[in-house]
């Protein structure tokens, strides 16, 4: 860095530092979340419903017809 003064110098060489861990920071935040949604996803393959089948059986009957009275409000 030829010209410029010690101040300068001193300068870029702290702005450098500060990029520096700045990009350390980022990169550091960015491997915590992927390392968090990575832990999130512990299933295999798609979710489905467990009651999918009894839910497909029941479809357009009236439900009401089956509760007890006091269990329709």
């Amino acid at each position: 860095m030829k010209g410029f003064s010690k101040g300068e110098k001193d300068l870029y060489a702290e702005v450098s530092q500060i990029k520096v861990r700045d990009k350390r920071a980022k990169q550091a935040e960015e491997q915590k979340t992927l390392d968090y949604f990575t832990q999130k996803m512990s299933f295999q393959g798609m979710p489905v419903p467990t009651k999918k089948a009894e839910n497909k059986a029941n479809f357009g009957m009236n439900t009401e017809l089956k509760l007890i009275e006091w269990e329709k409000n």
